[in-house]
């Protein structure tokens, strides 16, 4: 299968001297993180959050995080663990504000609140995650800051125009958001953070060529030190799976029901713990029962101590049809499992076959087998995969990644 590299238009070297920036020398670079909410838990929302507190950590840097928890729909949990830790930040704010744009009826915009923010705060970077937060901070460019739009996903709402756009009023409606928000990125001349290569064509072809030269790849990271189970030995006498994903059609976690059966039928020891909750949530588990599984494929929710769930696996199985970048192997492997996942695009440069794990590139259950059998079937061949696995997790360490971004800000 052809590689696919990152193809950035105009070169940015990490490191370089940060002297654009108009900062004095000894103040402080205020950086204001922006996301939709903190509530759900995902990948992007963790990147966030380890962000944030890293970005706390270093002397030479002022972070604020902004949620805009009334612009977002809260049907599934009231809080998380992550928004329940920020509650008690005092550099943690929800922001009252929204922007619901309307194809047909006047906009509905309320900034007051995050003008109020911007005006005490007088950031020298806003930095959005996610959409609402995007057209949220860019309703109103305010002068001498610099904008990073994070993209985590290949946002659906900028998709080019189609003849499906007049067919459908929801794409009419992204269609005219993306007019929106573009007209906004042109005139703070917007900066763009990618996180895989996949995400960078996207927005390579939905982008005007202007705003797509200042499209900057960095890898998604997690804090590895908050991982263990790293060069412990592993009975493999049984098959421990471990699968972590908000439940989303997406996520796909009806097919490793699939695969479970499958480990079934070749009279294979396992068990499979899916961790997470949402909307697909009641249908894995009623197939679950449906299959009589319930006593090796449990469901325990969400959880707080996800570490300690890789740490008593001995696999990881990601069976996602789409991950923009794959944070949850990232956290398995630093644990010291070996992944099997199904091609996501996303998480395309995260394994290296027999090295770390497998990529499956159809859903075939018999496949995920197989390759499960090769991670477990002989102790010597785990103990490498595993010893490469926490070796490959320590490149994306957020400390490192900080850096990288600092960089970015000061000189992108």
């Amino acid at each position: 299968m052809t590689e696919i590299r990152y193809r950035l238009k105009k070169p940015f070297k990490f490191g370089t001297n940060p002297a654009t920036l108009s900062t004095s020398e000894n103040e402080r670079l205020r950086v204001l993180l922006t996301a939709n909410t903190m509530t759900h838990g995902g990948g992007a929302e963790s990147l966030v959050f380890n962000i944030f507190n890293e970005l706390k950590r270093r002397p030479d840097i002022h972070v604020k995080l902004v949620t805009f928890q009334k612009a977002f729909d809260r049907t599934i949990n009231d809080s998380t663990h992550l928004e329940e830790i920020l509650l008690k930040d005092p550099d943690f704010c929800n922001c009252d504000s929204y922007v619901n744009l309307s194809v047909t009826k006047p906009n509905n915009v309320d900034l007051g609140h995050f003008t109020q923010i911007v005006n005490e705060f007088k950031p020298h970077i806003v930095h959005s995650n996610l959409f609402i937060a995007e057209l949220i901070t860019h309703e109103v460019i305010f002068p001498g800051i610099k904008y990073f739009t994070h993209c985590h996903d290949n946002m659906p709402q900028l998709r080019n125009f189609s003849l499906q756009t007049l067919l459908h009023k929801n794409l009419l409606t992204d269609f005219y958001e993306k007019q929106h928000l573009v007209k906004r990125y042109l005139q703070c001349d917007n900066r763009f953070i990618s996180i895989s290569a996949d995400t960078t064509q996207y927005f390579e072809t939905v982008l005007p060529h202007k705003l797509a030269e200042d499209i900057y790849p960095l890898d998604n990271a997690i804090v590895t030190k908050n991982f263990h189970g790293a060069g412990k030995e592993r009975d493999l006498s049984k098959i421990r799976i471990v699968n972590v994903g908000t439940f989303l059609s997406k996520k796909n976690q009806q097919f490793l029901v699939d695969v479970a059966l499958a480990l079934q039928k070749r009279n294979l020891p396992f068990e499979i713990i899916m961790l997470g909750e949402s909307y697909d949530f009641d249908k894995v588990k009623a197939k679950v029962k449906a299959n009589n599984l319930e006593n090796v494929v449990l469901m325990p929710g969400n959880k707080v101590n996800v570490a300690d769930y890789y740490a008593d696996a001995n696999v990881y199985v990601h069976v996602a049809t789409y991950e923009p970048f794959g944070l949850v192997l990232l956290e398995a492997m630093a644990s010291g499992l070996p992944v099997v996942t199904l091609d996501g695009k996303g998480n395309r440069d995260l394994i290296k076959a027999g090295k770390n794990g497998y990529m499956i590139y159809q859903q075939n259950p018999e496949e995920f087998v197989d390759a499960i059998e090769k991670v477990v079937g002989d102790k010597n061949t785990y103990a490498a995969m595993s010893t490469n696995a926490v070796a490959f997790a320590k490149k994306y360490d957020i400390e490192s990644y900080a850096d990288k971004l600092i960089s970015l800000y000061r000189t992108g």
